[in-house]
C-alpha cells in the first residue's frame, strides 16, 4: 500500500506535515479533512520497510530576499486561477505558500492565510503588507470582496501586473546596452590613464627634446589622474551620494522629475510611459467599480513622476467640484490632445474604461517604437565616440615615435 506525505494547516494556522498509508489519494484527503486540516500538498512517496524517506534541502540566505514585482505577478496569476477554479481562498494561499521559492513572499502569504483563518478579511490582511502589495492592489481586492467578484478582480490584477511588468522589462532591456558600453568605456579610459599612458611617459623620457603638444597634454592628464586617483574617486562617489540624497527630498524629486520630462529624446519617452501607465491603471480601477475620485488618487501615486502626480491630484480635486475629467487634465499641459479627446469620447459615451484601454495599448506601441528608435541612435553614437577617443589617444601617443628624428635632434 502506498504512503502519502502531506503538508497541511490546522485551524490555528500551524503548519503540520506527516505521512499516511492509504490505498489512494482520495482516502488521504478525506482523512485529513475529517480532522479540519487545510491541505496544501500531498505527494506519493516510495515505500521501504513501511517508511518514507524524505530529503529536504534548507535554503540559507545571507541577504534577505526582496519581493519583486515578478513574484507579485506570479502570486496574483496563480491565486486568480485557483480562486476562479472554485478552491477556497485559504486553501489557495497556503498551497501557494508551499510552492513559493522566495522565502519572504512565502512568509507573507502564510501570514495572509493565518489572518483569514482568524477571521480577518483578505483586504485587511493585505494592509499589514502594504509595502509589498500597494494601495491600489488592496483597494481592488476590497472592491472584489464587497462585490462578490474577487476572482474577476484578481484576474484583472494579474493581467495588469503582467502588462506593467512587460513594459518595464522593455524599458530596462533598452538601457542595458548603453549602460554596458559606457561602463566598458569608463574602464578602458581608466586603464589607459592609470597603466598604459604612464608606460609611454617612461619611454618618452629617454628621447630628450620637446614632445608634441597633444602628447604632452595626455601625459599631463595621465600624471594628474594617477597622482590624485583616490581623491577623484572619492569626489565622484560623494557627488553620486549627494545626488541620490537630493532626489529623495521633496524639492529634489520635483526638480529631477521635471528635468526628466524636459530632456531631449528621453523626455518624450518618459511621458509616453507615464501616459500608458496612467491609462491602463485608471481603466482597471474604473472598470472594477472604484469611484472616479478614488481612482484618480490611486492612479496619481502609481505614475512614478511627481509632476504628473500633482497634475492628477489637482484634477481629482476639480472633478470633486463638478468638472469633467477631460477639462481638468487639459489644464495640466502633460496629456496630448489625442488622449484628452479619447477620454472625452469615453466620458460622453459611457465607455471610459475601453477608451482608456485603447489609449494604453496605443502608447505602449509608441513606447516600443521610441525605444527601438532610441536604441538604433545610441548604439552607433557610442561606438563612434569610443572609436574617436581611442583613435585620438593612439595618435597622440605614437606621434613622438613618428617624429622621433626631429625630437632627438632638438
Amino acid at each position: 500500500m502506498p504512503v502519502y506525505t502531506y503538508a497541511a494547516i490546522d485551524i490555528s494556522g500551524k503548519r503540520i506535515t506527516g505521512s499516511l498509508e492509504a490505498p489512494n489519494r482520495d482516502t488521504v484527503v478525506n482523512s485529513l479533512q475529517e480532522k479540519d486540516l487545510i491541505i496544501t500538498k500531498i505527494t506519493e512517496g516510495a515505500t521501504k520497510n513501511g517508511k518514507v524517506k524524505e530529503a529536504s534541502v534548507k535554503k540559507i540566505t545571507i541577504i534577505p530576499q526582496r519581493v519583486s514585482s515578478e513574484d507579485l505577478m506570479i502570486f496574483t496569476r496563480e491565486l486568480a486561477t485557483m480562486v476562479n477554479a472554485g478552491l477556497p481562498l485559504v486553501e489557495c494561499l497556503f498551497s501557494l505558500a508551499e510552492d513559493m521559492e522566495n522565502e519572504q513572499m512565502k512568509k507573507i502569504i502564510h501570514d495572509l492565510g493565518t489572518k483569514i483563518i482568524a477571521g480577518v478579511s483578505f483586504s485587511d490582511s493585505l494592509r499589514n503588507h502594504k509595502d509589498t502589495f500597494g494601495s491600489m492592489y488592496i483597494n481592488l481586492v476590497k472592491v472584489g470582496e464587497v462585490g462578490g467578484n474577487l476572482e474577476t478582480i484578481l484576474m484583472k490584477l494579474a493581467e495588469y501586473i503582467e502588462a506593467s511588468e512587460a513594459l518595464k522589462k522593455k524599458v530596462l532591456s533598452a538601457m542595458y546596452y548603453p549602460i554596458t558600453v559606457l561602463t566598458f568605456a569608463f574602464l578602458v579610459v581608466t586603464g589607459l590613464f592609470l597603466f598604459v599612458i604612464p608606460k609611454f611617459a617612461d619611454i618618452f623620457k629617454g628621447f630628450g627634446g620637446e614632445l608634441p603638444g597633444p602628447t604632452k597634454f595626455f601625459l599631463d592628464v595621465a600624471n594628474f589622474f594617477k597622482s590624485y586617483f583616490f581623491i577623484i574617486a572619492f569626489i565622484i562617489a560623494a557627488a553620486v551620494w549627494l545626488f541620490m540624497r537630493t532626489i529623495k527630498t521633496t524639492k529634489g524629486q520635483i526638480w529631477f522629475d521635471r528635468l526628466k520630462l524636459s530632456m531631449p529624446l528621453i523626455g518624450p519617452l518618459i511621458k509616453k510611459i507615464v501616459i500608458a501607465r496612467f491609462s491602463r491603471t485608471l481603466s482597471l480601477l474604473y472598470s472594477s467599480g472604484v469611484p472616479i475620485i478614488d481612482s484618480l488618487e490611486l492612479v496619481a501615486t502609481s505614475c512614478g513622476n511627481v509632476i504628473v502626480e500633482k497634475a492628477i491630484l489637482l484634477a481629482s480635486e476639480q472633478v470633486l467640484e463638478g468638472e469633467r475629467i477631460t477639462g481638468t487634465l487639459e489644464k495640466s499641459d502633460i496629456f496630448p490632445n489625442m488622449v484628452i479627446h479619447m477620454i472625452d469620447v469615453g466620458e460622453r459615451t459611457g465607455n471610459l474604461s475601453d477608451m482608456l484601454q485603447k489609449v494604453s495599448d496605443f502608447y505602449e506601441m509608441q513606447v516600443n517604437s521610441a525605444i527601438s528608435g532610441l536604441t538604433s541612435i545610441i548604439e552607433p553614437v557610442l561606438i563612434v565616440m569610443m572609436g574617436v577617443f581611442i583613435g585620438i589617444v593612439a595618435v597622440c601617443l605614437f606621434l613622438p615615435i613618428v617624429k622621433l628624428p626631429t625630437i632627438i635632434n632638438a
